[in-house]
């Protein structure tokens, strides 16, 4: 079964940003391409949101303070459910609701915990997490050609669409998740608050190269 995050990953020329100079992009397994960064962003979007609508977690957008209490701005904060069910496995929605916890944290906090380490483009490793997630549950085939060379052999890696993955992206699922991520049920200012909240989790695990850069885990 396809996840929301599952049908923006692979649905990505529609919900991302077109790939542009300069900028890292992502190459979907139905051929199409997206920029990796607004497209990671929307498919963390998806599936927090999802496992809202699910009743597997609560999203609150609340009032927060900064510089010492000098300026006030807000943050959206996700709390675990009792009693719901599990998301399928392997898939986002699963992974981001371990990170949550059993307790109730900001969705940046909760963003830096699910990567567990900095990476240098923090982006494509959630995509590839969450194709490599894809590929074990069998929704998406891994394809290994090998071409004979004159010392080596070399081994290039593809991914496809089974038949039943394709039918299941002909429906109205993306046009409801578009929608969803349009104004997060009707609100728009959760909406907002959340994508710059995914946006500085991301920030916060890039890693710049400087060993005495230091970040504080939980």
């Amino acid at each position: 079964m396809l996840t929301p995050s599952d049908l923006v990953f692979l649905a990505g020329d529609r919900f991302a940003d077109a790939p542009r100079r300069f900028r890292v992009a992502c190459s979907l397994p139905g051929g199409a391409s997206a920029d990796a960064a607004s497209l990671a962003e929307a498919v963390t979007a998806a599936a927090l949101l999802a496992l809202e609508l699910d009743g597997r977690i609560r999203l609150t957008r609340e009032p927060k303070k900064e510089l010492l209490g000098l300026r006030k701005t807000h943050t959206v904060r996700a709390e675990r459910v009792a009693g719901a069910d599990a998301p399928p496995a392997h898939s986002l929605e699963a992974s981001l609701l371990d990170a949550v916890g059993g307790g109730r944290d900001e969705v940046d906090r909760v963003v830096y915990r699910w990567f567990r380490a900095d990476e240098t483009v923090p982006a494509t490793v959630l995509l590839d997490r969450v194709r490599d997630g894809l590929v074990v549950r069998g929704l998406v085939e891994r394809v290994e050609t090998r071409t004979k060379q004159l010392l080596w052999t070399r081994t290039a890696v593809s991914y496809a669409l089974p038949e039943a993955t394709r039918s299941a992206l002909t429906g109205d699922a993306a046009d409801a998740l578009l929608a969803l991520l349009a104004d997060a049920g009707g609100r728009p200012e959760l909406r907002e608050t959340l994508r710059v909240e995914i946006k500085q989790g991301f920030d916060q695990r890039v890693d710049h190269g400087d060993p005495n850069l230091h970040h504080a885990s939980d």
